[in-house]
């Protein structure tokens, strides 16, 4: 076969073959919580939806005081939040780190 003299039907077929997914290799999991460091905020909150160039978050929060990080981290000690009403898009190309978060998300003004 000559990959130059496909036709575009059996381009299509072969595309079928490997599924409808137009999202890139990634590692979050849609549904599971999230702290994400950006190059100025970190932000809590819900995966729904993770595309090439950003990630879609429901139940966020900003997060301008973490106080000690690992505190924060292991015990979700949490200085400061200022939850978002909607949802948030991050751009993926500000990501310093991201991590699993394990305390809920942060709902209250603090």
């Amino acid at each position: 076969m000559n990959i130059d003299e496909l036709t575009i039907g059996e381009v299509k077929v072969i595309a079928e073959m490997f599924g409808n997914n137009n999202t890139t290799l990634q590692p979050y999991k849609i549904g599971q919580t999230y702290m994400f460091r950006t190059v100025t905020h970190i932000i809590v909150g819900v995966v729904e939806d993770v595309g090439d160039k950003e990630i879609v978050l429901s139940e966020a929060s900003w997060i301008p005081d973490t106080g000690r990080y690992h505190n924060f981290i292991k015990d979700g000690t949490l200085e400061e939040v200022e939850p978002y009403i909607d949802k948030v898009i991050i751009g993926r190309g500000a990501l310093v780190d991201s991590t699993v978060w394990r305390h809920g998300t942060p709902k209250e003004q603090k």
